[in-house]
């Protein structure tokens, strides 16, 4: 009896810390703005070579940031305490950052890319400093 409950405990024991060690393994796909500008550059690959192929891999990280980035500055825009807080009320802005209305997401990953080659100060920093450097924010946000 003495050893089942030892045995159990040690089991217990290795599976909290097998379960401890799963969120340190499973970092975000994007961190900073190297992560970002390489997975926008593949995505921008992608689609010189292959234009009419779905994105796949790391090419899709690029577009995943993307569609959060705005989907956050959407809810803040949206959010009864969070709406808009600059003065800035023209058409072609979405919360703080200047984005054509009309457009692709081809163009977007474009532009971040751009941004990398332009800004390399910003690859080490956390991503959404270069896309708010790719996407001209405006202060304060």
């Amino acid at each position: 009896m003495r050893n089942e409950r030892l045995f159990a405990l040690l089991l217990a024991a290795t599976a909290l810390m097998w379960l401890a060690q799963a969120p340190a393994q499973a970092r975000a796909r994007i961190e900073t703005g190297r992560d970002l500008a390489a997975a926008c550059q593949l995505a921008v690959e992608h689609r010189l070579q292959r234009p009419q192929a779905p994105l796949s891999g790391k090419a899709r990280y690029c577009r995943q940031y993307i569609n959060g980035y705005f989907g956050a500055l959407d809810a803040l825009q949206k959010g009864r305490g969070t709406q808009k807080v600059h003065p800035h009320n023209e058409k072609d802005y979405v919360q703080c950052a200047q984005v054509p209305r009309v457009g692709y997401m081809e163009d977007l990953e474009k532009k971040i890319s751009r941004a990398a080659d332009w800004h390399p100060e910003l690859l080490d920093k956390p991503a959404v400093e270069l896309v708010m450097q790719a996407f001209n924010v405006i202060d304060p946000c």
